[in-house]
């Protein structure tokens, strides 16, 4: 590709720093290479978005964070309240654990209340995505979970959070499946876990992956790598 190709392939990625054990030197450096390469959007955890949404103000790149991240295990009340407080202090895309072991235990209700109540404080100008945790799924609850995610409103399928494993190729191809059944093809999906390199995202893609969630080393290699070709 080229530099044009870097940038154009920044728009499609959700650049982040959401690992326990970033500190306020990361944020800064995730900011300042978000606006480098024109990413679509930066990801941190929410104590650090009144921190980035300022480093990112007037820029083509998103201040986001996440809900109820890693685990998802969290109350109701919980994550809405997350979810006030990051729209509160500037996140214009959202991503949101949905209840795991609920989900696995065929909580379907339970889940699927969650995530409608969740989007009801969004405002419809702000992205959302459902993040599913495949990796821990098998294919049945995959569906189940695209399904619910779908039908709550949500723009976006997140493959998972990148903490419990790598997206695969296999639970790409169940989600696609489940949203051209379900007749959604205005619902996104967005890959996230293991992605790095250009053979992932190329592979991914053909899938009908159009967000990639790649922690900052991996976005930065991927990107220069992309600009040299």
């Amino acid at each position: 590709m080229s530099l044009e190709g870097a940038r154009e392939l920044a728009r499609s990625i959700d650049i982040s720093c959401v690992r326990a054990q970033h500190g306020r030197s990361d944020i800064a450096e995730l900011a300042q290479h978000a606006l480098e390469w024109g990413c679509i959007n930066a990801h941190v955890l929410p104590n650090w978005l009144p921190v980035l949404a300022p480093l990112l103000a007037g820029s083509s790149t998103l201040p986001a964070a996440p809900i109820g991240f890693p685990s998802g295990g969290s109350t109701t009340e919980t994550k809405c309240r997350e979810t006030e407080y990051v729209l509160q202090a500037g996140a214009k895309e959202v991503d949101v654990v949905l209840n795991i072991g609920r989900l696995i235990g065929d909580d379907l209700e339970y889940v699927t209340s969650e995530l409608r109540h969740i989007m009801s404080l969004i405002p419809t100008s702000v992205i959302t995505k459902g993040i599913i945790e495949t990796s821990l799924l098998a294919p049945d609850h995959i569906r189940s979970a695209t399904r619910i995610v779908a039908e709550a409103g949500f723009a976006f399928v997140k493959t998972g959070t990148g903490w419990a494993g790598p997206v695969t190729a296999g639970a790409v191809s169940v989600i696609a499946e489940e949203l051209t059944n379900l007749g959604a093809p205005h619902v996104g999906i967005k890959a996230a876990g293991g992605i790095r390199s250009v053979a992932d995202i190329t592979t991914l893609s053909a899938l009908g992956v159009t967000r990639f969630g790649i922690g900052l080393r991996s976005a930065v290699s991927v990107l220069a790598e992309v600009s040299k070709e």
